[in-house]
């Protein structure tokens, strides 16, 4: 009896321990990391110089996304995108831990957007399989053409002096001295950005701070780089950011939002997009109509004139000194 009553109590502890194992595996398993196909969404939100931006993304914030916004520097640290700004995404990126089991939607405005694009660059192929979609308002994607550009909406005569195109933007680290003019430009990253990175695109075109014509450089070289999902939503309206609270709010709605259900984002709770409105195609312009949009701008006129008056200037010193040159060569050969 005792023999039986043993092996029975013998039998019991195997099958419990049989039981406990085979839940752990399952537990296990629950819990391992799947591909990317089934991570909650974030959004990540980088502001420009002084925090500027913020607003337009809380009108497209993904339904349902935790909300992660950088918290904007001083302005004697801004360096307008570059190692600083790059260097605190990193570090509240990494503190954060939003890889982890989640995809991020990137969101970047002015400075915030150079910010972005020059921190993806650095990312593992890994890492950045994580970003879902970037979206750039008014994006900073050349610090020198944005400074240039400042002062001549500012004070025109400024840069018409000879030679301000090299000068001017030395003389605005007077106003953000960790800004290096000589540093990397968010415009040589989009060989960095992966293919399958949907990136939207918003730009005023009467932006006074930064010039559209980078962001529609930028959308060509991607275009050019084989991104097949790039969309560039251009306004007719004289303002930096915040250019979903323009009188254009609802075609941008609709535009962005269409993008958001082609795309598989969760849509904004309160927002439903007009099926009658422009196909998204209508955001995709081939590179030779931003070509011409490029050549026809205001900006590229005024670079034209710029151009005339540095070759003018150069002129007469290089006449100058050709005939020294001359002078000198014909008394060597009389000696």
């Amino acid at each position: 009896m005792n023999h039986v009553l043993i092996k029975l109590l013998y039998s019991f502890i195997i099958c419990l321990s049989f039981v406990q194992y085979s839940c752990g595996m399952h537990a296990t398993e629950l819990s391992k990391p799947n591909t990317y196909t089934n991570l909650s969404t974030v959004a990540l939100i980088v502001p420009g110089v002084g925090g500027g931006g913020v607003d337009s993304f809380e009108l497209i914030h993904p339904a349902g996304a935790r909300r992660y916004l950088i918290p904007p520097l001083a302005r004697r640290h801004c360096d307008l995108g570059q190692h600083r700004c790059v260097q605190q995404l990193a570090e509240f990126v990494s503190t954060s831990h939003l890889f982890n089991n989640n995809k991020v939607l990137c969101f970047g405005a002015s400075q915030g957007g150079a910010t972005v694009l020059n921190y993806l660059a650095t990312l593992s192929e890994e890492e950045k399989q994580h970003i879902t979609a970037i979206v750039l308002e008014g994006p900073v994607i050349n610090g020198n053409e944005a400074i240039r550009h400042t002062v001549a909406n500012r004070f025109p005569v400024l840069s018409y002096i000879p030679f301000s195109r090299i000068w001017l933007p030395w003389i605005a680290k007077t106003q953000l001295p960790a800004y290096y003019p000589l540093g990397k430009q968010a415009i040589s990253m989009s060989d960095k950005i992966p293919k399958n990175i949907p990136v939207i695109l918003l730009h005023a075109i009467g932006d006074p701070e930064v010039p559209v014509n980078t962001t529609r450089k930028f959308y060509q070289a991607l275009i050019k780089n084989g991104h097949q999902n790039v969309y560039l939503f251009e306004v007719s309206i004289e303002r930096h950011l915040e250019l979903l609270y323009s009188d254009k709010q609802k075609d941008l709605l609709n535009g962005i939002l269409r993008i958001y259900d082609e795309l598989d984002i969760p849509f904004p709770l309160k927002y439903t997009y007009d099926t009658t409105s422009n196909n998204i195609e209508f955001y995709k312009p081939s590179s030779e109509e931003v070509s011409k949009r490029i050549q026809t701008s205001p900006e590229a006129k005024r670079k034209n004139i710029q151009n005339i008056i540095d070759i003018t200037c150069l002129c007469p010193p290089v006449g100058v000194g050709y005939l020294l040159y001359k002078t000198m060569h014909r008394n060597t050969q009389n000696h």
